[in-house]
């Protein structure tokens, strides 16, 4: 069915085609540094089944410590991984170590095929809501609002990283648009929407808010069904939950973590005025990073009468999503991304009703303004992913002026190859990460290599709580030329680093821009997005002292 619709859609195909494009805009970013939170976590438990061989997180919980999300994403991300891993294991003349030694040093091209799954997730969401939009509304409405979702801010900014948002927003619509679809085609007899929002369990427990508004949808327009419909809602209730158990039985400690333990909120007392907090916080959030689309949605509540009961609908789901986050989770701004769909419908029957009230030429003039604004803040974004990142420039630095010198680094993202003999050196001091655990045990092997290395350890993976005279035994027997840190803020400095950069010369400098603090602008968007527009290029402060 799906299918058919994109043979007869080529409108659509077309924006889902150019939304998979804009996501593919920028993929390398950074690379072969890891500096987007969550995809670490997502990426490392899919290679870490990889590697044991055992798909079955829950059977043992310490190995996938790292994996804070279900299993359903890592699964799929291992699919997006395979034909890399096949094409190279060919290459390799089929050896199983030849391919191990060769993803330890080079990991980008799985980075890469793991943030094409999510561009791909997000081109079939554009198609969801634009489906949705002619179900709900008109086929205008619908066109409008592919448009504007193919142009949020939050829409461009996370189809670039392996995040669960996305897809745990096509799962969520879609579990929307096959109820909306029963109950347009008076269909009491299928599952689909139970099979669809079972599999949504192991995407994200989020993407649940898609099957509840569905849920709700279907009850209030249950005269359709007549005397079926609570036939119809236990069956898809049992098939979801049946699939939803089976999925979350896969890892049931994720589960357990993230509704009653460490992230779950349902144990918190609640009150009103934390409500009312939350509320003002997801409105300013939707202020500072969709500010257009915000306005025109709720234009299309108040004015356009032909569809003000989807409108209503549209928020009156937005005010339960929010409630439902206060009774389970904490909130943080990137929550808001689930509702920018919905938004966007009701943006669209705005512009619909502009066609309806003006001339055709006047009605396109205003629906291309309100377009350009959001338009132009994804553009420049996307500009800036083309842009080395700071820490990009440091490295570059690092191997024009560091070159044989020894120096200390603090810095989570920073990587550059070490000698073996400086790894084992520093072994005592830092928690080293997988690849250079790989390199160590096989030194032999990749003795041969003929590469730039580098003598450096950093302090950023030491032990939390090391001491100062720890630090000072290490710079007496090391003795760093240079100490290179990178930092979003001031106050996120250790007392380590204070005391390394006390005394100091600074030499280098790389920033954002020549104003202002850093802006994490792939972080929790707390900042107005128009701000992109202020940088040369992303990533926090990195600077450079003489020891």
């Amino acid at each position: 069915m799906l299918l058919q619709g994109f043979v007869r859609n080529r409108l659509v195909l077309t924006i889902s085609l150019l939304s998979f494009g804009i996501g593919i805009v920028g993929i390398h970013y950074a690379l072969p540094m890891h500096v987007i939170g969550d995809e670490e976590s997502i990426i490392a438990g899919s290679l870490t089944m990889l590697q044991t061989r055992n798909f079955i997180p829950a059977l043992q919980p310490n190995i996938f410590d790292l994996l804070y999300y279900p299993v359903l994403l890592p699964y799929l991300t291992l699919l997006a991984m395979m034909p890399v891993l096949i094409a190279k294991f060919a290459a390799g003349g089929f050896s199983v170590s030849a391919l191990q030694d060769y993803f330890a040093l080079n990991q980008s091209a799985l980075w890469i095929s793991a943030r094409a799954l999510v561009a791909v997730s997000g081109g079939a969401l554009v198609f969801i809501v634009f489906r949705l939009g002619e179900l709900l509304y008109n086929r205008r409405t619908a066109f409008w609002a592919s448009l504007f979702l193919l142009t949020s801010f939050f829409h461009v900014s996370l189809t670039h990283w392996m995040k669960h948002w996305v897809p745990a927003a096509l799962v969520a619509y879609g579990v929307f648009y096959l109820v909306a679809r029963d109950v347009s085609a008076r269909r009491n007899g299928s599952v689909r929407a139970g099979v669809l929002s079972g599999i949504s369990v192991g995407i994200s427990y989020v993407a649940g808010f898609g099957s509840a508004m569905a849920a709700l949808y279907a009850w209030l327009n249950r005269s359709i069904f007549q005397n079926r419909f609570a036939r119809y809602a236990v069956r898809n209730v049992i098939v979801a939950a049946v699939i939803g158990g089976s999925l979350i039985s896969l890892y049931y400690q994720d589960f357990l973590n993230q509704s009653v333990r460490e992230e779950g909120t349902a144990a918190v007392a609640k009150s009103l005025g934390d409500l009312v907090f939350l509320l003002v916080n997801a409105m300013r959030a939707l202020l500072l990073q969709e500010t257009a689309l915000l306005a025109i949605a709720v234009l299309g509540l108040l004015v356009v009468r032909k569809f003000h009961h989807a409108n209503s609908f549209v928020f009156g789901s937005v005010l339960l999503y929010f409630i439902s986050m206060y009774l389970v989770v904490h909130f943080e701004p990137r929550y808001v991304y689930l509702i920018v769909p919905a938004l966007a419908l009701s943006a669209g029957s705005f512009i619909d009703w502009l066609y309806r009230q003006l001339r055709r030429p006047l009605a396109l003039f205003f629906a291309c303004l309100f377009i350009a604004y959001p338009a132009g803040v994804s553009f420049q974004y996307l500009h800036l992913l083309l842009a080395p990142d700071t820490r990009q420039v440091a490295v570059t630095w690092i191997q024009d002026h560091v070159k044989d010198d020894p120096f200390l680094l603090s810095s989570r993202s920073i990587s550059l190859y070490r000698q073996p003999s400086v790894v084992q050196m520093v072994a005592s001091y830092e928690s080293l990460r997988a690849g250079e655990r790989y390199e160590l045990a096989h030194a032999e092997r990749f003795a041969s290599l003929t590469r730039d290395s580098y003598s450096y350890t950093n302090i950023h993976f030491w032990p939390s709580g090391t001491s100062l005279d720890t630090l000072n035994d290490y710079l007496d027997g090391f003795r760093p030329k240079y100490f290179i840190v990178e930092y979003w803020g001031l106050t996120d400095l250790s007392s380590e680093e204070y005391s390394l950069i006390a005394g100091s010369t600074l030499v280098a400098s790389i920033r954002q821009s020549s104003a202002g603090d850093p802006i994490d602008v792939n972080g929790n968007f707390y900042t107005p997005s128009t701000a992109v527009f202020s940088l040369d290029r992303l990533g926090p402060n990195v600077d450079v002292y003489r020891l």
